[in-house]
């Protein structure tokens, strides 16, 4: 009786709001994972293609994320981006392209999406390359080494809980 009592708990618990909290962030970032995996992202219609209607969109997607809008930003992004990548010449094109991958680097780590942090990051530290920006290159390895710092923290080994084993030597 008593472990039925427990399994029906248990059941709560576990289907209470708070666990399918993940989810509802998985599906805020679809139109992003979609662009990434699968590269399903029109340029939005009423926006312009040229240095000056770029440049508004990263400083668009730049608010976005101070603000913090996230769900805006994450259905936005796409669009931009697909509007950056529209843009000639090329050089021009990608450093544009290298600041909204970094921004979307800044909102999956904000959602906690690791998968989509590392690559978002790689974009953007290879759109850098491309348009040459000494800025833009610096802070898309940033965004690279925190990624793999994601990375490694998420596949660390426990540690103990007195703390860091230590070992001393004599001499």
């Amino acid at each position: 009786m008593r472990r039925r009592e427990l399994l029906a708990a248990a059941a709560v618990v576990f289907s209470s709001p708070l666990a399918g909290a993940a989810p509802a962030e998985a599906s805020t970032l679809a139109p992003l994972e979609d662009l990434l995996l699968y590269g399903t992202a029109t340029v939005p219609k009423h926006s312009e293609v040229s240095p000056a209607g770029v440049a508004a969109a990263v400083k668009a997607s730049r608010q976005d994320f101070r603000a913090p809008r996230y769900d805006t930003l994450a259905r936005t992004l796409p669009g931009r981006i697909a509007q950056a990548q529209a843009l000639e010449p090329a050089e021009l094109s990608a450093t544009a392209v290298a600041d909204l991958y970094n921004v979307a680097t800044r909102l999956c780590i904000k959602l906690g999406e690791d998968g989509l942090v590392a690559i978002t990051a790689d974009r953007a530290l290879n759109s850098a390359r491309i348009g040459g920006d000494a800025l833009t290159i610096a802070e898309a390895h940033r965004m690279v080494s925190s990624a793999w710092r994601r990375q490694a923290t998420s596949h660390a080994p426990p540690t103990s809980p007195s703390g860091p084993r230590r070992t001393y030597v004599r001499t």
